[in-house]
Parts: C-alpha cells; sequence; structure tokens
C-alpha cells in the first residue's frame, strides 16, 4: 500500500482517537457502563467493540499488523472497564 494513503489513515484515526477520549473523558465509569436492560450494550461494550473492528479491519487487514482481537469478549455482559482503562484501549 502507498506510504501517503497508509499515512492518511492513521492521521484519520488520530483524529478519531482524540475526539473519542475526549467524550470519554466527560463521563465517569458508572454512565461509561450503563446498560438500560440486560440485551443492551454499555459505552464501554461498544468502544471496545469500535476498537477492535478498527484493529481488525485496518491495523490487521491494511497495514499487515498482528491481531489480537477478542471479538466474544468485548460483548460481555461482566464487563465494567474504568474510564482510564478505556482511554488506554483507545490508545492500544
Amino acid at each position: 500500500m502507498n506510504d501517503f494513503i497508509k499515512e492518511h489513515i492513521r492521521a484519520v484515526l488520530a483524529e478519531l482517537e482524540l475526539r473519542l477520549i475526549k467524550t470519554i473523558s466527560s463521563l465517569n465509569d458508572e454512565d461509561l457502563n450503563w446498560r438500560p436492560n440486560n440485551k443492551s450494550n454499555s459505552i464501554a461494550n461498544l468502544v471496545i467493540h469500535i476498537s477492535g473492528h478498527i484493529h481488525q479491519r485496518i491495523e490487521v487487514g491494511i497495514m499487515q499488523e498482528k491481531d489480537w482481537r477478542n471479538r466474544e469478549a468485548e460483548f460481555s455482559r461482566d464487563l465494567f472497564v474504568r474510564k482510564e482503562s478505556l482511554i488506554n484501549t483507545i490508545h492500544t
């Protein structure tokens, strides 16, 4: 893949990362992990899922990086993620 395209993808992802971190930073741990019912996902579940999806499709699929994703764990009903840990997940 062309280096220009890779750098453009990295720049777009970096901008999205900053926006996501800003939004997450405005919420507390309870807000991030709240779900309206047992069939719904929390914000934390969705952020981890989106992070895993971006990793697998772009970093692994396009940039040929190593895959570490555990998709099933992204939707665990037992998941409780602290804000700092969620932000670190985005940086990974």
